[in-house]
């Protein structure tokens, strides 16, 4: 399968697709579920018998401004997700992603990868992934599954897929860096299968649209009959 580029980086990116893509056959058939449901229940009981007046007690201003202040503190505690501090290692990435970020911040992701040390972690990258055959066949299968999507089923050597970061928002960006910046090749594949797997979802809802929000496109490089 040919493939014009991955991240738009054609010297790079390019010669790593065409290699990946020689490899066996993905399995026949991919399918995604995209299930929610909420169930919301509620049994009452029946209203308690008034008490006899005498023995209802009044209460006091205070009394019930406590009671509620705790009620709202317990709740809170409820809803705020628990976030777990980060290791020192997480933080050292977090802040060398956001001195990039800083020092390069009218560039898009799609210029960043062209900065010689955002480029120098896409080569370390791409060397990981091509001593990998386990590696590029994850690539290789969430591109497969992203053409099901788009009920693509030309053989793997008549797609052509495109990765176009230059419309990447800050969180984005700041996400597709810290995998680069993590020196894991697992970590950067978990950002792609992330960003394909956004893609095949609108593919679904609309197989004939030419490229997802994210900046991906997927076609077939056969002329329509």
């Amino acid at each position: 399968m040919r493939v014009v580029s991955v991240f738009h980086m054609p010297t790079v990116f390019d010669r790593f697709i065409r290699a990946s893509f020689k490899m066996k056959s993905l399995p026949s058939s991919l399918l995604i579920c995209l299930c929610a449901f909420v169930l919301l229940a509620a049994c009452g009981k029946p209203a308690p018998s008034a008490a006899p007046e005498a023995e209802i007690k009044p209460v006091g201003k205070n009394q019930h401004s406590g009671s509620t202040e705790t009620d709202v503190a317990e709740f809170e505690k409820l809803i705020t997700p628990t976030v777990e501090s980060s290791s020192p290692k997480e933080v050292a990435l977090e802040k060398q992603v956001e001195d990039i970020l800083d020092k390069h911040s009218q560039m898009t992701a799609q210029e960043l990868l062209e900065v010689p040390e955002v480029k120098q972690k896409v080569i370390e990258f791409l060397k990981q992934l091509g001593q990998s055959p386990d590696l590029q066949k994850r690539m290789n299968s969430s591109i497969a599954f992203a053409a099901g999507m788009k009920n693509l089923k030309e053989p793997k050597e008549n797609l052509d897929f495109k990765m176009d970061l230059s419309g990447y928002t800050k969180d984005r960006t700041r996400a597709l860096l810290k995998s680069l910046y993590s020196n894991s090749a697992n970590r950067v594949l978990d950002f792609f299968e992330k960003e394909v797997s956004e893609a095949a979802v609108e593919f679904t809802l609309n197989p004939g649209s030419a490229k997802s929000s994210n900046g991906i496109s997927l076609e077939s490089k056969t002329p329509a009959p």
